[in-house]
């Protein structure tokens, strides 16, 4: 299998709470056939909470460990197409596409957009926690969505 990871997700791994563990053994991350990316977006995002939220000396370990263990993704011209498509189709101004009945327009972040058309790009399932990747599984992405209330 091929994942790319939100960062919502990478932040779980490095807390190591039960999410976390959850999703390390029961997508395999570490299991060498299974490709498991971040996308440099999610690199800025993590580094920057790190930064601002003052972690440890353990826990920037921790991070490093997983930024040195996942496959990392630059941003190149297809990205950059796919980053346009999914974002004139979320915006609901994809003229060529019948979109689902009830569908609305949505903003959706910077970020998520990037992380998304990597995803699309490089045909990985997105791992997240994060529902503003709904109105993207099967159109252009797999999403699994994992619900964080249940591990509360």
């Amino acid at each position: 299998m091929r994942y790319i990871l939100d960062t919502n997700i990478l932040i779980h791994l490095v807390r190591n709470d039960n999410l976390g563990k959850d999703v390390m053994k029961k997508y395999d991350l570490l299991n060498l056939q299974n490709q498991v990316f971040i996308s440099i977006t999610t690199r800025g995002e993590i580094i920057s909470i790190a930064s601002q939220k003052n972690w440890g000396t353990n826990k920037m370990k921790v991070l490093n460990n997983f930024l040195e263990s996942f496959v990392l993704l630059n941003l190149n011209e297809s990205v950059v197409q796919k980053y346009a498509e999914i974002d004139i189709y979320s915006q609901r101004k994809d003229k060529n596409r019948v979109y689902p009945q009830g569908f609305s327009a949505r903003n959706m972040g910077k970020n998520d957009l990037w992380i998304a058309a990597t995803a699309a790009v490089t045909s990985s399932t997105l791992l997240t926690t994060d529902k503003d990747f709904d109105h993207l599984d099967t159109v252009f992405i797999p999403v699994i969505r994992i619900i964080v209330e249940e591990y509360k």
